[in-house]
């Protein structure tokens, strides 16, 4: 998925509640440029929620880590909702 995709996602789920109080409505670009920059280099037959995950998760600690194991835990769900609808196949539009 390109960039805005991922984007969107992660705005439409603000796993860490930031943009419901009044936060920036970048606030989750950087987050969404690692991402979609590491599913880029990714071979196609390892593109799986459970790999999708696991990069949303690396590029989360990275930026609002450290977590203790049970804060990670917390966001697992997050984290795999992100992945499913991220790599959930665009609809075209039927003419």
């Amino acid at each position: 998925m390109e960039l805005t995709g991922v984007r969107l996602v992660l705005n439409e789920l603000d796993i860490e509640g930031l943009l419901s109080p009044g936060a920036a409505g970048d606030e989750y670009d950087l987050e969404a440029v690692r991402i979609a920059e590491a599913l880029k280099g990714l071979p196609a037959l390892e593109v799986t929620e459970d790999r999708v995950a696991d990069i949303i998760e690396d590029v989360w600690s990275a930026i609002f880590g450290p977590f203790f194991p049970e804060d990670l835990l917390a966001r697992q769900h997050a984290f795999h909702l992100a992945a499913r609808r991220i790599l959930r196949p665009r609809r075209t539009a039927i003419n």
